[in-house]
């Protein structure tokens, strides 16, 4: 649709045409976003290997650290580098319609 910039009719024939497509996307978003606020949550193995890694450096911060203690943290490091820190949990679908005048 065309309509000459500027004119008095083009932001009413505008919000017309682009009434239906609002519409449109109101339902896209509601058959395919999720009504939960959280859309992620916590991967309990990542948080586990974590918590590990954060316990074997309080425990050795001001000692000398055994070599198998460092094997092991990173050997931690390098597993928990190879999991998702999060699961997906929904889909967050947005529309915003903007001009800018």
């Amino acid at each position: 649709m065309v309509t000459p910039q500027g004119g008095i009719l083009s932001p009413i024939l505008s919000n017309i045409y682009l009434h239906e497509f609002d519409e449109y996307m109101e339902g896209i978003i509601s058959e395919y976003g999720s009504t939960i606020k959280d859309i992620t949550k916590r991967n309990p193995a990542h948080d586990k290997i974590t918590r590990r890694i954060q316990y074997l450096r309080d425990k050795y911060s001001k000692k000398k650290v055994p070599h198998e203690i460092t094997n092991e943290i990173e050997a931690l490091i390098k597993e928990r580098s190879n999991m998702p820190a999060r699961h997906p949990n929904g889909n967050r679908v947005r529309y915003v319609r903007y001009a800018d005048d």
